[in-house]
């Protein structure tokens, strides 16, 4: 399954949880912080500020 930005982006808006995002996305935890830190470099601007378990924006 091939998860487009769009897709990563709105599943952790929603879910505002980093394991229950990759859990949907069926990503690993560790994948989907790599892919939010690529968007976020791309695009020079922190989307998402996360802690352990929780993201916020």
């Amino acid at each position: 399954m091939i998860v487009t930005e769009y897709e990563l982006l709105v599943c952790l808006a929603a879910e505002l949880n980093m394991r229950k995002s990759a859990e949907k996305l069926f990503l690993s935890q560790p994948a989907l912080s790599q892919r939010l830190q690529t968007i976020e470099s791309r695009w020079e601007t922190k989307i998402f500020f996360t802690n352990a378990k929780k993201a916020y924006y």
